[in-house]
């Protein structure tokens, strides 16, 4: 009885390459559609701000976890170290 793990073929991720663009462009139009459609543009001013804050807080968030780890060299980040980008 072997108990070598069997090699796995290596990931193929190429299809997926084009799909962080796609939602970029997807996302654009909508906004674009609903700056356009709504009557009230410091409604719409207002939500994009707020949206935009709560994106940058999550990645500067991560950013300052990051930044901890690499200053303190410490092992205390391993269990949080796949979710911060490290």
């Amino acid at each position: 009885m072997s108990t070598k793990p069997a090699k796995l073929p290596p990931l193929d991720l190429s299809k997926w390459r084009k799909v962080p663009t796609l939602l970029i462009v997807v996302g654009a139009v909508v906004a674009l559609l609903g700056f356009l459609v709504d009557r009230d543009h410091n409604q719409f001013a207002s939500s994009w701000l707020v949206a935009f804050m709560f994106c940058l807080s999550i990645c500067l968030g991560a950013l300052f976890l990051v930044l901890a780890h690499h200053l303190f060299d410490a092992g205390w980040s391993v269990p949080i170290r796949r979710f911060s980008g490290c």
